[in-house]
């Protein structure tokens, strides 16, 4: 014998202007904006300066005429560099909307930006020293998704 079932479902008209509702992306924009923001921010930041590097007198910096430290045997300045700041002011973000997303990029036009911050291309001697994008991306991943749950609530309290 077949059985025949019937739901009433109230409400489904006001369900589906919701669901229509969720499709407008100025919320998501919102979220995104604050995320590509905090995320920018984040890859700007610095390690501390290093002032000294322990050596021997075999190291191709003493070669290269690193100057020893007063008063400390064995330490030399490891580099003549000094720090311009040209890596954390170049970092950008943008956020573009289209019919069908809501797209957030963070990037920098400094070419020697992977050797320093790529999880992918970080060379040796920034290792443990520079944090990677993966690194920031992981550490502000739970502030993202606060971003674009605020920003939902606060879209369906209308």
């Amino acid at each position: 014998m077949p059985v025949s079932l019937t739901w009433n479902i109230t409400g489904m008209k006001e369900v589906r202007a919701t669901l229509q509702e969720l499709s407008n992306t100025e919320w998501q924009r919102r979220a995104m904006y604050k995320s590509v923001m905090l995320i920018q921010g984040a890859m700007a930041k610095y390690p501390p300066a290093r002032s000294f590097r322990q050596v021997t007198r075999r190291s191709s910096l003493f070669s290269r005429g690193a100057t020893p430290v007063a008063g400390r045997t064995g330490r030399f300045w490891a580099s003549s560099y000094r720090r311009t700041g040209t890596l954390g002011r170049s970092w950008n973000g943008q956020v573009s909307v289209s019919t069908s997303a809501v797209t957030g990029r963070v990037g920098t036009p400094v070419k020697y930006a992977p050797w320093v911050q790529s999880s992918q291309f970080q060379a040796w001697m920034h290792q443990g020293r520079w944090q990677t994008d993966a690194q920031v991306i992981r550490d502000n991943q739970g502030n993202v998704e606060a971003f674009f749950g605020a920003e939902l609530r606060r879209f369906l309290k209308g």
